[in-house]
């Protein structure tokens, strides 16, 4: 009788398993990474939610600059991520998708 694929598959591992066995060296099984559970919509809020926060914590790091660093790269970096206005992308959610608009 004929082997189905899933009994190949299984038989090929198992000859791999012995063959490193034999040779001294360890098994490892790789598994996938869980696929994201979450919608587009929590997962949208969760990183504007990131966003508002990281600018949060850079303005916080803003306000403590020195007043002889004022004109640093890093001042005017800060000033510039502080400039973004995050209130539009919290308002809005992306698209549902095709059909459930």
């Amino acid at each position: 009788m004929a082997l189905t694929p899933a009994q190949k598959q299984r038989r090929y591992r198992e000859r791999v398993k012995e063959r490193l066995r034999a040779e001294g060296r360890q098994v490892v099984v790789h598994y996938r990474k869980p696929k994201e559970e979450r919608s587009m919509r929590k997962r949208w809020r969760s990183h504007v939610a990131a966003l508002v926060e990281i600018q949060e914590q850079v303005r916080d790091r803003r306000e403590r600059v020195p007043p002889n660093l004022e004109d640093s790269s890093y001042a005017r970096a800060a000033d510039a991520f502080l400039s973004i206005d995050l209130s539009e992308l919290e308002a809005n959610d992306p698209p549902l998708g095709f059909g459930r608009d």
